[in-house]
């Protein structure tokens, strides 16, 4: 149902002020003295549409519901989803109202942002100091407002719609919502705020990664382990059934649906694991902010490979969580559907702040143990803390560094327990990314 058209701006604040309405009870005094029957009709015509008015505003916001609804709380960087706002009228009442939604601006395209009121910049010369004092802080605005107005009539219900557009990855709010009420000539008004809030969550942005590079290639080699053992929990598929093999592993419903005797095939009991840790001191130290969302791109696009091959991988940082300080950045090795979706929000919420010490939060977590091949996402040094080292070695894994500043000449490429092998981050980037970055 269409709404009635928007409000007109209203008179000034002096006419529905307390000195106004006691000018008018004056009037009407002096009017019934003087039995002036015309002023008497005005007076009481001013002091029965104001204070009709203002009754009309102190009712407006009863029988008033709103909803706040997102198409989707989760894209990647450049995906478009639609906010979607609607309130509805329950009342026999027409009310004016004005819906205010505040948004991330990074959530927002650039043509579509309010013009700040602020300038972009430092508000001083780049060669004078900050710690001089003569000059103020710059003000970074980081929300924005989408607007909507309009009447509604009886039992009448209003819908606004934005498309936003993720710019870069984080967590970011979509509320809260504020809502102004008040009657159709504009005298009064009151506001509400909703506190519904919604989390939008943007995954670091998917690349193109090279397979040839060497880390990528043991990586990706043949998924899991070939062992004799076969591990009866885990059935991939199924197959003729080959003589020799045990009666107990006969599917018996796909031998009837096939007409010919049919066995499961299981996977091996052992498989490598890959366990991804990212290491935010060195990032956080150097202050590299870019190199470090192009360190978490290649991550995540790393995990993605792995699981459609089928392969174990985990998740492990020091930094801090952003909306969960108290958890530690730990997802352990493992399969499943909800897999890649936890490591995806992980990244998305991981910040380049330390937290807790990575030994920590590898102790923390559990599934932690051998059979394990770590691939190690730091800046510009292959030291680790000593207690880490002697966590891998004490379960004998296997670590590859990737170093987002190309490591110095002096370390080796090869792999050993005392010399672990180094790559530069571009190394695992397809020409075409190299190229971009």
């Amino acid at each position: 149902m269409m709404s009635m058209p928007a409000r007109q701006e209203g008179i000034p604040s002096l006419f529905v002020s307390g000195i106004f309405q006691v000018f008018t009870l004056g009037l009407l005094f002096i009017a019934l003295i003087y039995r002036q029957q015309g002023l008497v009709l005005l007076a009481l015509l001013i002091l029965i549409m104001f204070n009709g008015a203002r009754l009309w505003c102190r009712i407006s916001m009863a029988g008033l519901h709103s909803r706040l609804a997102l198409e989707r709380e989760r894209v990647f960087p450049g995906e478009s989803l639609l906010l979607e706002a609607e309130v509805t009228n329950n009342k026999y009442l027409p009310v004016w109202l004005q819906l205010a939604v505040t948004v991330d601006r990074a959530l927002l395209s650039p043509a579509s942002l309010s013009p700040s009121p602020f300038p972009p910049l430092y508000p001083y010369p780049a060669d004078t100091p900050v710690s001089s004092g003569e000059y103020d802080a710059p003000i970074v605005l980081t929300k924005d407002v989408l607007r909507g107005e309009g009447g509604l009539l009886w039992q009448q219900q209003a819908c606004w719609r934005w498309e936003l557009t993720a710019q870069r990855r984080g967590i970011y709010d979509v509320g809260p919502t504020r809502l102004a009420v008040g009657d159709l000539f504009g005298f009064y008004h009151q506001e509400k705020k909703i506190s519904q809030v919604h989390d939008v969550i943007v995954y670091p942005r998917l690349v193109n990664l090279n397979d040839t590079t060497v880390p990528l290639r043991e990586l990706f080699g043949s998924p899991g382990v070939k062992s004799p053992v076969v591990d009866p929990v885990y059935p991939v598929a199924t197959r003729d059934y080959q003589e020799g093999q045990p009666a107990r592993h006969i599917n018996w419903k796909a031998s009837a649906r096939h007409g010919r005797l049919h066995e499961k095939v299981f996977q091996a009991s052992a498989q490598q694991k890959i366990l991804l840790a990212v290491d935010v001191e060195q990032f956080n130290k150097e202050k590299v902010a870019d190199t470090f969302e192009r360190t978490l791109e290649v991550t995540a696009s790393l995990a993605v490979k792995l699981e459609q091959q089928g392969r174990i991988f985990g998740l492990v940082s020091n930094g801090i969580l952003e909306g969960e300080k108290d958890l530690p950045a730990y997802l352990p090795p493992r399969r499943g559907t909800g897999q890649m979706p936890h490591l995806l929000e992980m990244l998305a919420r991981l910040q380049m702040i330390p937290g807790n010490g990575m030994e920590t939060n590898l102790l923390h977590g559990a599934g932690f143990s051998r059979g394990v091949t770590c691939l190690y996402f730091t800046y510009n040094s292959i030291e680790i803390p000593v207690p880490v080292q002697n966590l891998f070695n004490r379960f004998h894994i296997p670590i590859i560094f990737v170093v987002g500043k190309a490591p110095s000449e002096n370390n080796s490429q090869k792999s050993s327990r005392h010399n672990p092998a180094a790559y530069p981050l571009e190394a695992l980037l397809a020409e075409e990314e190299v190229a971009e970055a």
